[in-house]
């Protein structure tokens, strides 16, 4: 099996056992913001599971282009509530909005550097709705481009390793 489906598998498991996939549903429209969508795989499968949420999905350009082939042929239909958006414009496009859940995984906030890391952490912390939950996954812990997103994340976050469960699903 593909390693990068087993990640997106394992995400999608510990937004279900958290009760989060149950509570997005619950939302008559949810809103999700993705940092650091890559080619749109977690998008999408999210999308399944919360059909009536509105996505919307931030990268840099370049990686913009691969997640809209994706997700046009995988489901074209996404498009109605799905917005793609590049990097430069997280601050001005969710400046206003309310999230349900924010996403970053896959190492984002590490591969990135340490100005635009923080960047999105208060980003993410201004648009988080008052019961908003932060996905957050830094890789294996591992230090690139010069700094650890931890602290960053436990200066706006009540911030817990606890939430991590051993698979297998």
């Amino acid at each position: 099996v593909n390693p990068e489906t087993c990640a997106f598998q394992e995400h999608i498991a510990v937004l279900w056992l958290f009760g989060i996939l149950d509570r997005l549903r619950s939302i008559e429209k949810p809103i999700i913001v993705e940092i650091g969508g890559g080619h749109g795989a977690l998008a999408y499968a999210i999308k399944r599971f919360v059909p009536n949420a509105r996505y919307l999905l931030f990268d840099i350009p370049r990686s913009l282009a691969f997640s809209t082939a994706y997700l046009t042929v995988v489901s074209p239909s996404l498009w109605e509530s799905l917005l793609i958006y590049p990097n430069h414009l997280f601050g001005e496009i969710t400046s206003k909005l309310r999230a349900d859940l924010v996403i970053s995984v896959g190492g984002c906030l590490s591969e990135c550097g340490p100005v635009q890391a923080a960047y999105y952490v208060a980003g993410a912390a201004r648009m988080l709705a008052s019961n908003g939950v932060l996905l957050e996954e830094t890789d294996d812990g591992s230090v690139r481009c010069g700094h650890d997103p931890k602290p960053l994340l436990e200066s706006e976050f009540k911030y817990s390793e606890s939430a991590r469960i051993e698979g297998p699903y």
